[in-house]
């Protein structure tokens, strides 16, 4: 056999290993359709080991039914037996509890004094630190809103956007998670003049802020007028925290939590709890704690804390008060 040959019929043996791709289409609701076949709904699953549990279920389903939806069938998602079954999977693997702590009145009392102990904190860090969380709490901020993942402060809360009066504190939030068109939103935080108001609170801290040297500069920033980042944040919060039982099951969101749960202690109705907390849903009763949990909590603190009235009051007024509406 000539070298010709051969090279003839490794030519053919390729060709017929080669599958001409089939023609993208036009799908029945008129979007360009790709090419689907049955090996490409087993791809978008391939991979996931299955758990038993209810999102492993629907993921698999989704996969199968994005095949059927692009073929111009009805979701397999809207059948009743699919919905059926996957109400199944919920009820034999119930979703995991949250476990993050609230930071609750106490506890806040507890970081204040952390900060104001600290050594190695400048006074305008104490001052930052304090605010941040004071805001963060009374505002029922997440830490997405007022911090930043780098230098780049563009949808972080602005210095410009901060209008600090005697009797509140106005934000505007650039972004948040739930705002995915960035259309911003206003927010008022009444003066209580009581340990946590949020005015007693930004007005040290501006005072020992530099001076902006952008327009479009955060709020929180450190000696160099670099934005306070996350990062930097939960680093600090964590140290401050120093002295609490469970110190790995709080974060960032540990401060909604604890607003969320003392607005209901405080019964406060909710509808205005998802209103002071932006909440889309009523997602954010999965951020109530129950009393007796929370009152077990201040136990572990270091020193004489307990919960007085004024705190109680704070949180009335804080929620009655705050007002968030959009651009």
């Amino acid at each position: 056999m000539s070298d010709d040959e051969g090279m003839s019929i490794h030519a053919d043996q390729e060709d017929t290993d080669i599958e001409e791709p089939p023609a993208a289409s036009i799908s029945k609701r008129g979007r360009v359709q790709h090419p689907t076949t049955k090996a490409a709904a087993r791809r978008k699953t391939a991979g996931r080991k299955p758990t038993g549990r209810k999102t492993a279920a629907k993921v698999y389903v989704s996969g199968i039914n994005d095949y059927i939806v692009e073929e111009g069938h009805p979701s397999l998602l809207k059948h009743s037996a699919i919905q059926r079954a996957l109400l199944g999977f919920r009820r034999l693997h119930p979703p995991l509890n949250d476990k993050r702590l609230p930071i609750t009145l106490p506890i806040l009392r507890h970081i204040h004094r952390n900060i104001k102990n600290s050594p190695s904190l400048s006074p305008l860090i104490k001052a930052l630190f304090w605010s941040a969380c004071k805001m963060a709490y009374v505002g029922f901020l997440r830490a997405s809103e007022f911090t930043t993942t780098g230098r780049n402060a563009a949808h972080t809360l602005q210095h410009r956007e901060v209008v600090i009066a005697h009797d509140s504190v106005k934000l505007r939030l650039r972004s948040s998670k739930t705002d995915q068109h960035k259309a911003g939103s206003s927010m008022k935080l009444p003066a209580t003049r009581r340990s946590l108001c949020p005015v007693d609170a930004a007005q040290p801290y501006l005072e020992l802020r530099p001076l902006p040297v952008t327009h479009y500069e955060a709020f929180f920033v450190l000696h160099d007028n670099s934005p306070l980042t996350r990062r930097m944040f939960v680093s600090h919060l964590q140290n401050l925290l120093h002295g609490v039982a469970h110190l790995d099951r709080y974060s960032t969101r540990s401060f909604r939590i604890g607003a969320a749960t003392e607005a209901s202690n405080q019964g406060r109705a909710p509808e205005e709890t998802q209103q002071a907390g932006r909440w889309k849903s009523s997602c954010y009763n999965d951020y109530i704690r129950n009393k007796k949990h929370t009152m077990g909590l201040h136990a572990s603190l270091t020193g004489p804390l307990q919960l007085r009235g004024t705190g109680g009051r704070l949180m009335r007024q804080a929620v009655t008060s705050a007002s968030v509406s959009p651009k």
